[in-house]
């Protein structure tokens, strides 16, 4: 589900730099010396285009859209995931006779930074922000030389996808949903979110038996 709502965003990026694409064809097609959308041939275009038999237009990039999209929405999460608190353990109370006022037994346990959960769940964040810096800086490498896009073009993409991509998922994240996080990490901190509802019932205040 956490990929499936990533996937929406990602649809929605590419509606809105069809809609800014249409907009500036249809209204101009430089912007001083900067050529927005066009190639110097038709066969140039065909083949950068992200969908064979399609033109590509260069302004905003909708490739660098994408990545800008997916690269913000990965970091954003995984530096959620690095930098959480550790997790609080409720106060264990409970009614002695079944009814009546409830005792304490126990204080809120708050995890050590040094626990194994804490450290495991922070090398996953950390991880994946080194790995995704390397692996979008790889992909994007070869996009940037190969002449297929223009400098307003990728800025303006990468602006785009970017923003996006971090309202988003900052959107999605209200309260710390776990359907934000796409590393699964959040889910298995919130065990409400695996158990709600009651394991066994019986009648308040007697005997099961």
């Amino acid at each position: 589900m956490p990929w499936l709502l990533s996937g929406i965003g990602a649809i929605v990026v590419i509606f809105i730099v069809i809609f800014i694409q249409l907009i500036s064809q249809s209204g101009f097609s430089k912007l001083g010396p900067f050529n927005l959308f066009g190639y110097l041939s038709d066969a140039m275009s065909l083949t950068c285009s992200l969908i064979p038999g399609n033109q590509y237009s260069q302004f905003p990039s909708m490739w660098f859209a994408l990545m800008g999209y997916f690269f913000a929405y990965i970091l954003c999460n995984a530096n959620s995931i690095y930098t959480r608190k550790p997790a609080v353990a409720p106060a264990y109370s409970r009614s002695p006779t079944g009814q009546g006022a409830r005792v304490q037994l126990g204080k809120p346990a708050v995890a050590s930074v040094n626990s194994i959960g804490v450290v495991q769940r922070r090398s996953v964040g950390l991880l994946s922000i080194i790995a995704v810096c390397i692996l979008f800086a790889i992909i994007m490498i070869p996009r940037l030389i190969n002449q297929c896009e223009s400098i307003l073009g990728i800025v303006s993409g990468l602006l785009i996808g970017s923003l996006f991509g971090w309202g988003f998922w900052t959107g999605v994240n209200t309260n710390e949903n776990p359907l934000a996080d796409i590393h699964g990490v959040v889910l298995g901190l919130s065990p409400g979110y695996l158990r709600n509802s009651p394991i066994a019932c019986g009648p308040a205040g007697g005997s099961t038996s």
